[in-house]
């Protein structure tokens, strides 16, 4: 539920800072939706592994759990970026 609430404030937020007002259509906004979606994507991400720190265990699981989003988060942050780069790049 957090990281749904996380995800959709990224959302609007994106939205309200390129110029989109809350009763306003997303139409002429579509050139921004790719990158609207990845911010949620993040938000999400970002919730999740807060969730992940948020358990207490072992100093060894703690350890697991480094190496797991250092490898999961270098992949989620260059695949988004390059989506949003190809978007936002063409000139």
């Amino acid at each position: 539920m957090i990281e749904a609430a996380l995800g959709l404030a990224g959302f609007f937020a994106f939205y309200l800072v390129r110029g989109w007002r809350f009763g306003d259509s997303f139409a002429p906004f579509d050139n921004v939706a790719s990158e609207a979606a990845t911010v949620t994507f993040l938000a999400i991400v970002g919730g999740q592994v807060g969730c992940l720190f948020a358990q207490r265990d072992g100093s060894l699981a703690r350890r697991l759990r480094l190496r797991g989003i250092g490898s999961s988060s270098g992949g989620s942050a260059s695949s988004s970026g390059s989506r949003v780069c190809s978007s936002t790049c063409r000139g």
